[in-house]
């Protein structure tokens, strides 16, 4: 098998870094886990390979996450997150990626026009997908410490209550899981 074929999944935070939290407690990381899952069972039906940049309950360090995702071959990694802001208004799905990769670009476009209906980028927002400069801050280093292409996709806001009901719905993670693919296959 081709290192082309094989992808990483990275999900958001984890271990003693929840990430955002929404509504009763629900946290950022377990729901960027449980999409990460569905993601890389839907990768395997389709003939790809999926690896995971952490474990269910450890937040490596950026540096450890890539070396992973280095070691495995992966060409493509795609970084699982919901957003999240002081004001419940914003809603919807962004992408980012690394300014200048227009094969990158494509992937986080396709990813976003496949999303489930609940979490697709509002219409108004002509930036739903992102070049990362300047609006990633920390999370800079998640997709540009890398030499493979990667797609950082903000899969909706835990602190909009329509958002967070669609994130924390399992068919909808399912729908999310599907829009990665579809992106992944273009590659």
């Amino acid at each position: 098998m081709t290192t082309a074929k094989i992808i990483g999944i990275d999900p958001g935070h984890g271990g003693k870094d929840p990430g955002a939290i929404g509504g009763e407690n629900i946290h950022e990381a377990d729901l960027n886990w449980q999409i990460a899952l569905t993601t890389i069972d839907r990768l395997a039906q389709a003939g790809f390979v999926g690896v995971l940049t952490r474990g269910m309950d450890e937040d490596p360090p950026h540096w450890v996450r890539n070396n992973r995702m280095e070691t495995a071959g992966a060409r493509l990694v795609i970084s699982v997150h919901c957003n999240a802001v002081d004001n419940p208004r914003p809603h919807g799905s962004m992408a980012f990626y690394w300014p200048g990769n227009q094969r990158a670009l494509e992937i986080a476009t396709r990813i976003l026009q496949e999303f489930p209906t609940p979490l697709r980028p509002h219409t108004s927002i002509p930036w739903a997908v992102v070049e990362s400069e300047p609006w990633l801050g920390r999370a800079r280093g998640v997709i540009a410490a890398h030499s493979a292409s990667m797609v950082l996709i903000e899969c909706g806001f835990v602190t909009n209550p329509v958002d967070l009901a669609a994130l924390t719905d399992p068919l909808i993670q399912a729908g999310i899981a599907d829009a990665i693919l579809a992106g992944v296959s273009i590659w």
